[in-house]
């Protein structure tokens, strides 16, 4: 099993409540990447997110460790 498997698999691990945080830990983050401002996925690959290595940083850490 490869790693991202691996990551994907402990997603179900834990309590039903524990899964429920996690996945809606998860929606958070995606939430925040879709509403960056000024971005548009291109038209062939409507699902792509366009984030760079800087903004991601610091939406993981507003959503993982509360900072701001």
């Amino acid at each position: 099993m490869g790693y991202m498997e691996e990551q994907i698999q402990r997603l179900y691990e834990g309590t039903e409540d524990e899964q429920k945080a996690r996945t809606e830990l998860i929606g958070l983050i995606i939430r925040d990447i879709c509403e960056l401002p000024d971005r548009t996925s291109p038209d062939d690959e409507p699902d792509l997110l366009l984030v760079t290595i800087q903004e991601l940083d610091i939406i993981l850490r507003r959503h993982l460790f509360g900072e701001e």
